[in-house]
């Protein structure tokens, strides 16, 4: 029941006094305060294994020159020196410090075939080769993930210097080939480097993502039949890519959103660009959605016409009293009861309060709640005043509309709305976890009570 009234004390004696409408106009419904601004921190997660594969593209299993003799190098004091050489790099070890992406190369296998001119001919050397195995080589890269202006996420790959584990001693000529092969490994590595940045930027492209997220939240989403939220997100920033010591990257975008529910047919969507990217210190926790919901008094009315009409209360005296009619409805910042009542008294009881949420009942109540100046002063020259002011009492402390159903429907709905897809590999995820009502304006249509959402948001990228 939305408003129960229960009457003690006294009876009214029975009389025809018409009670008249208050003489002043109805005052017209301010406008309820402007919707504190809603945030919203999606969470955005990458798994390592995309830059894994990454690396994988960019680094070839096999660098190999061994189907013509390279250019020749000086050792010191050595005479020139021409070589061939392969490495086949195997297989590696990742993992995620903070912002940084480090790749440990500890299966690389090396071989070197070198000669040096001599008079007429030329004298050889080898290692690696035939009944000698592979030479150990240790590589590690770290690269090192920000976001730029352009809404790229860009990686700085830098190799670490080569660590020969078994160096390679060429014994037919008395030769190390380590500075050899170091000095060729050099600058592919550094060219390494650049083409995993180049896959990284390819694969994490974040701007044509974000540009289809910002304009998927841009599209109504269905809140219940004739029903529409928008988003109409504003403003968007990010926080600094992490890991949190665990192979996923983490990093999220925290909206601004002025959202709204439309009453209707679905409402077109108004494309707003995409801002340009700015970063933020630190990643805000999940959502702050600020939500209208308005109970128009239409509907308010049938449900009270519902549970009063027809109720009788036995007076005191035995006189009966009935409920013939009830309204509710605002005037000014107030809102207005008006019972139409027969039997002991024949005419209409206004009385006008304040509205309240019990967030804790999940009930719309009113504080305040006081007789009318014009039904006060025609009841105050009735002989049963006292029993009026058990009616009042009565109506201060049962008088209620239950919103919890409500906002349990919100909850749910909201849920379903913030779950969906926007694009071929992006999914928006969204949990409610609280509703709390902020405050309650009456309006020349109904009751709108300002609801804070709060939870989490994400977007999962595949």
């Amino acid at each position: 029941m939305w408003l129960s009234v229960l009457c003690a004390g006294r009876a009214w004696a029975a009389s025809q006094l018409d009670i008249p409408k208050p003489t002043d106009p109805l005052k017209p419904a301010p406008p309820p305060p402007a919707l504190e601004v809603s945030v919203v921190n999606l969470e955005v997660q990458l798994t390592a294994e995309g830059l894994a594969t990454a690396v994988d593209e960019g680094f070839p299993q096999v660098a190999a020159r061994e189907n013509d003799w390279s250019d020749a190098v000086t050792l010191g004091e050595r005479e020139d020196i021409r070589f061939l050489y392969r490495v086949v790099r195997g297989s590696f070890r990742y993992r995620m410090d903070h912002d940084q992406f480090h790749v440990s190369f500890d299966q690389v296998r090396y071989r070197v075939w070198a000669r040096r001119n001599q008079g007429d001919g030329f004298v050889e050397g080898r290692c690696g080769h035939g009944d000698d195995p592979p030479r150990r080589l240790n590589l590690s890269a770290r690269s090192t993930l920000s976001w730029s202006d352009r809404w790229r996420m860009r990686s700085q790959t830098t190799f670490d210097e080569p660590v020969f584990v078994e160096p390679c001693l060429l014994t037919g000529l008395d030769v190390d080939a380590t500075p050899v092969l170091k000095a060729v490994l050099q600058p592919r590595l550094a060219a390494l480097a650049q083409g995993i940045d180049r896959i990284v930027r390819e694969r994490t492209e974040a701007k044509q993502r974000a540009e289809t997220v910002w304009q998927k939240l841009q599209e109504p989403a269905e809140f219940a039949p004739n029903q529409w939220l928008q988003f109409q997100p504003r403003d968007a920033r990010v926080s600094p890519i992490t890991s949190n010591g665990t192979l996923v990257l983490h990093t999220s975008v925290n909206l601004v959103m002025a959202p709204r529910i439309v009453n209707g047919s679905k409402p077109d969507s108004v494309s707003v660009p995409l801002p340009p990217l700015q970063m933020t210190p630190l990643p805000l926790e999940g959502f702050h959605l600020a939500l209208p919901i308005t109970v128009d008094y239409g509907r308010i009315n049938q449900r009270l016409e519902q549970d009063m009409i027809g109720q009788e209360f036995q007076t005191p005296v035995g006189d009966t009293l009935r409920v013939e009619g009830v309204q509710l409805y605002g005037s000014g910042d107030k809102l207005i009861l008006a019972l139409q009542v027969s039997g002991g008294v024949n005419g209409t009881v206004y009385a006008t309060g304040t509205p309240v949420f019990d967030e804790g009942l999940g009930t719309l109540k009113f504080v305040d709640l006081d007789f009318t100046l014009d039904t006060r002063n025609v009841l105050v020259q009735s002989a049963n005043w006292m029993f009026h002011q058990n009616i009042l009492s009565s109506l201060r402390s049962q008088a209620s509309i239950d919103l919890s159903g409500q906002l349990q429907t919100l909850r749910s709905r909201l849920t379903s709305a913030l779950t969906r897809d926007l694009g071929p590999n992006a999914r928006l995820e969204g949990e409610v976890t609280s509703l709390r009502p902020r405050g309650v304006y009456p309006t020349a249509g109904g009751v709108e009570v300002h609801i804070i959402a709060e939870g989490s948001m994400w977007v999962e990228l595949r």
